[in-house]
């Protein structure tokens, strides 16, 4: 039987990936519906009590050079701040410190929008150290999520 869905192609690409790479620091569902809220999970082992900064954007290239020498695989885009924004309701949990067992779920609350079916949210982040000024320690893996219905 041939996969012609869109989600059906990216959850099970994102499930052999899973299978095939070493765990996740970051992971977003592949399909998200717009009116609903999009869970993100964070696990960071060995960062307990570290703060952490998420982010997005709308695509991976290029990347972004973090001041610490390493590289933030998103491109440049009007969606970055958003999240740091405390005014935006949409928005929760992408500044923080990461729990004693190192993790955070931050989540993204979707409008019932229709002109953001077929956006893709491109998510990464990273732990930062302590202090000023605050580099970045862990860079994580990206993870996109597409929007639909």
């Amino acid at each position: 039987v041939p996969l012609v869905d869109e989600r059906q192609k990216g959850d099970l690409l994102q499930r052999i990936v899973s299978f095939l790479l070493a765990p996740m620091q970051l992971t977003a569902p592949t399909y998200a519906p717009i009116g609903t809220r999009l869970q993100l999970a964070v696990n960071v082992p060995g960062e307990a009590g570290i703060p952490y900064l998420l982010t997005l954007s709308d695509g991976i290239s290029p990347p972004l050079p973090l001041p610490g020498g390493g590289i933030l695989p998103l491109r440049d885009s009007f969606l970055l701040s958003a999240p740091l924004d405390p005014t935006n309701p949409f928005f929760s949990g992408f500044l923080g410190t990461l729990s004693p067992s190192a993790t955070a779920a931050p989540h993204v609350d979707l409008p019932p929008l229709t002109f953001l079916v077929g956006m893709e949210f491109w998510f990464c982040g990273f732990t930062m150290q302590p202090g000023s000024p605050a580099l970045e320690r862990v860079v994580w893996n990206w993870s996109r999520t597409r929007l639909g219905f």
